[in-house]
């Protein structure tokens, strides 16, 4: 036995374990902590990306630009909506698997492909973006560098938005092998 008071009270102190029932709960009313958290970034998303395609027209002068570069950037920000709406599904609907452990597999390989996938959209979207208001420039060392530092921005956007989705990810892992190290222990 220790003689420091303290460190015998954390070492017989016991730790709240996650009961499989409480768990099961959660998985029944589709409500993970995490998914919530995308549903609302999906929501604000797609509400800004509605509001966008509303006012460019008369915004950012798209009766002056040609045909094809507002063909780009309504095809570009649609499929960025329809993408947002997939994600919405893919976190809704509730993986199927033998037992909880096996769902949240299930639902952690989903989430992987769609974060991947979201990523790549994002920066294909935001590429539509930037070629439609380069269209009709005129091109000085000034524009140069405000393209250069746009694309910098989006750069770390999509750097930031890659370790939202990594951290995400590892949550759910956590919970699977903590999970897992539950069920054999």
């Amino acid at each position: 036995m220790t003689q420091d008071p303290l460190k015998s009270a954390w070492d017989s102190a016991t730790t709240p374990s996650r009961e499989l029932t409480a768990l099961q709960a959660i998985v029944d009313k589709k409500s993970y902590p995490v998914l919530k958290d995308i549903k609302t970034q999906l929501t604000i998303e797609s509400i800004s990306y509605v509001v966008f395609l509303l006012v460019y027209y008369d915004f950012f002068d798209g009766d002056t630009k040609p045909l094809y570069a507002n063909i780009l950037l309504v095809a570009s920000f649609s499929f960025m909506l329809l993408h947002n709406l997939a994600g919405y599904i893919v976190a809704k609907r509730p993986a199927a698997g033998s037992d909880l452990i096996q769902s949240l597999k299930v639902q952690l390989s989903r989430l992987k492909q769609y974060a991947t996938v979201s990523v790549t959209s994002r920066g294909l979207g935001f590429a539509g973006m930037i070629a439609f208001f380069l269209i009709n420039i005129r091109w000085t060392t000034g524009t140069y560098w405000t393209l250069a530092a746009v694309v910098l921005i989006l750069g770390v956007q999509l750097f930031l938005l890659r370790r939202i989705w990594t951290r995400r990810i590892q949550k759910i892992s956590n919970t699977v092998a903590e999970l897992g190290n539950h069920g054999t222990a």
